[in-house]
């Protein structure tokens, strides 16, 4: 059960995808250590009240509680679209084909999981899938820390922590959102 609770976050472990790892680590990182900065200096350089005062959480909150139905949706057009194109197994720049571990069940039963090379459709309905449940990570969250007062710590350490916390994931969530755009508008007619 937690295998098919988890299965979302597969898209994180899909191998041999070209530069995947810098899409889903490294520009987040970077860009949560900038924001974080502009944030930590935000009273001298008089941002709006939305970055300061330890409301980063909500700030985020407000921007992705409405982003699960698009996710969604997208989900849904991808895994029904008929292009055959899609169903191809796809290579990255050195002719390698991107592989997953995927659950195999053969004619006796038998359960098996072995790497798996995929399509855009799969690579597809994963990262969409990922972005779905990524943002209900963020949203439940905030929801459970605004529940128990978290916010409102006096804790400057934990207070951090929270807020770069939820800075990487929103900067995840936006990163992986436009490598998916990307995905959809250019690489798939090519």
């Amino acid at each position: 059960m937690l295998y098919q609770i988890l299965r979302p976050f597969g898209y994180l472990r899909i191998k041999n995808a070209g530069n995947k790892e810098f899409y889903d680590f490294l520009i987040p990182l970077i860009l949560t250590i900038l924001s974080s900065v502009v944030i930590l200096f935000g009273n001298s350089w008089n941002l709006p009240e939305a970055l300061k005062d330890n409301k980063v959480p909500y700030t985020i909150f407000d921007i992705v509680k409405n982003l699960p139905g698009f996710y969604i949706a997208a989900l849904a057009a991808i895994a029904t679209f008929h292009k055959e194109s899609l169903d191809e197994t796809i290579k990255n720049q050195l002719g390698i084909s991107p592989t997953i571990k995927l659950r195999h069940i053969d004619q006796n039963g038998n359960e098996s999981n072995h790497d798996t090379k995929i399509s855009r459709r799969v690579f597809l309905t994963f990262l969409f899938a990922f972005l779905t449940a990524l943002s209900f990570v963020i949203l439940c969250a905030y929801l459970v820390m605004h529940a128990s007062n978290l916010f409102t710590v006096k804790s400057i350490f934990l207070l951090t922590g929270i807020n770069i916390s939820f800075l990487f994931l929103f900067w995840q969530l936006v990163t992986c959102t436009f490598f998916g755009l990307y995905y959809l508008a250019d690489k798939l007619h090519h």
